[in-house]
């Protein structure tokens, strides 16, 4: 067990929080990294467009320690300001570190698309499919500068697969296309054989109360 809150696993990089990978680095053969108590792995990402020289990349923000309950983010964008401006997939895998947490797992799941085309029709989507811990689709569609989502809600899941489709139709490009999971903390519930135990632990309290009255 990690002995201080917010450090990564041992064997598991430290992800760069805010700062973004690139695609190269991500598709890179076992590449994964831990924010907090998220623990991202098994990359596979097909970098779209970007108006500017810097390129495409991928970053990770969220709480650094316990009880890592505040929203954790994975952001596709400009490494150095550009907008996106054609179609993309990423694959990953979001798994909780139940070293750090032990009860915490994801509860829900959300899709995002910043839009940047600001006085212009833009139309872009996003479907993000969940497989493993969680069985879902989130959705959002940007049009015309108007958003509307569709959320995954009531999961309970300590690991789950995703794979975002976007597409880009028209505009002025895309600032960037997130994912967003939100954890929340499980309670310890008694084993069968603790009722038990407890259960023939309050009977001999009552029997020898029942002594104790008759002598």
């Amino acid at each position: 067990m990690v002995a201080i809150s917010g450090l990564a696993s041992a064997a598991t990089l430290a992800c760069n929080a805010g700062s973004g990978y690139s695609a190269a680095t991500l598709n890179t053969q076992g590449f994964s990294c831990e924010l907090g108590d998220k623990i991202f792995s098994n990359f596979n990402f097909s970098a779209p467009t970007v108006s500017d020289a810097g390129g495409a990349c991928v970053s990770f923000t969220g709480p650094l320690t316990t009880p890592y309950t505040a929203a954790y983010n994975m952001q596709v964008s400009g490494l150095t300001g550009g907008t996106i401006t054609s179609n993309f997939t990423l694959s990953y895998t979001v798994t909780v570190d139940t070293a750090l947490a032990p009860l915490n797992y994801i509860k829900a799941f959300n899709s995002g698309i910043n839009d940047s085309s600001t006085g212009t029709p833009g139309q872009s989507y996003n479907s993000a499919v969940l497989s493993g811990g969680a069985v879902c689709t989130a959705t959002t569609s940007d049009v015309s500068n108007v958003s509307t989502n569709t959320p995954c809600n009531g999961l309970n899941a300590g690991s789950i697969n995703v794979v975002d489709s976007f597409t880009f139709t028209r505009g002025n490009g895309i600032n960037s296309v997130s994912n967003t999971f939100q954890e929340a903390v499980g309670s310890t519930t008694p084993e069968p054989t603790s009722f038990i135990l407890m259960g023939a632990g309050l009977g001999l309290v009552g029997l020898l109360r029942r002594r104790s009255v008759r002598s």
